[in-house]
């Protein structure tokens, strides 16, 4: 049976924080797991590309720049592309981020986010699951749950190739056994396509949701907003969460 391609939806995943749990040296200062999936439907999916690549083309020199929040805001990071340079100037930041925040409530998506607080979790449970397998459960959760009658293709960003394996052994888990919500059966006939994907290979929706977590993490690390212009206000993202903010974002403990 041919999958109908107007009724297929695109689930892009991204993180956000550090998914080991070290509460001494990187946790001290974002001590929060944020993993958020992105919907685009295929109808939209080549109109939200198109207007994505042509701001990058226009603002950084050229299509092929790749979006990493943690790059724009570290600009003179060695390591990261020298066109991340252009963040380092408080008129071109703010145009970034206008743009960027109009883009987000504008655009045909929806969101739903895993948030695991690591230090309370780290206090409450004996046992404590990776938080990256943990989140992922509770996102393909609600990708099924929020995607309704459509078939869907879920699109992890790479993190290394252990990781990855093992990510992909746990979706295997699911196929068979099921999920807390849905039948092993549901997720077999409902998502059509699982692969992790490696942001060089410049996909626009990863970069959009790289976009989107953080600002989740910050809110609920109860960070003030920093000044206009600097960031991509948690206000854009809410609106674009598919449900209520209760049922679109699993916050752990």
């Amino acid at each position: 049976m041919k999958t109908d391609i107007m009724a297929y939806m695109y689930a892009f995943i991204d993180e956000s924080g550090d998914h080991n749990f070290n509460l001494v040296t990187s946790d001290n200062q974002y001590s929060v797991f944020v993993l958020g999936g992105v919907f685009i439907r295929h109808a939209d999916y080549a109109e939200i590309d198109k207007e994505f690549k042509a701001f990058k083309k226009d603002f950084f020199g050229g299509e092929d720049f790749i979006i990493h929040t943690d790059e724009l805001g570290h600009p003179t990071n060695p390591k990261s592309d020298p066109r991340n340079g252009i963040m380092r100037v408080p008129q071109k930041r703010a145009e970034f981020y206008g743009w960027a925040n109009d883009f987000v409530e504008r655009s045909n998506i929806s969101c739903v986010f895993s948030v695991i607080l690591k230090t309370p979790f780290y206090h409450k449970y004996k046992y404590r699951a990776d938080p990256y397998r943990l989140s992922f459960e509770n996102i393909l959760n609600r990708v099924l749950y929020y995607s309704s009658s459509n078939t869907i293709g879920i699109y992890p960003e790479c993190r290394n190739p252990e990781l990855d394996r093992q990510l992909e052994a746990e979706y295997g888990k699911f196929c068979v056994q099921g999920t807390a919500f849905h039948s092993a059966k549901d997720v077999q006939k409902r998502i059509k396509k699982f692969e992790c994907k490696n942001k060089k290979e410049n996909i626009s929706g990863l970069q959009i949701a790289d976009l989107v977590v953080n600002p989740v993490g910050r809110h609920f690390l109860g960070y003030k907003p920093k000044p206009v212009g600097n960031e991509i206000i948690y206000e854009a993202v809410r609106k674009k969460l598919a449900g209520s903010e209760k049922l679109s974002i699993s916050v752990l403990p």
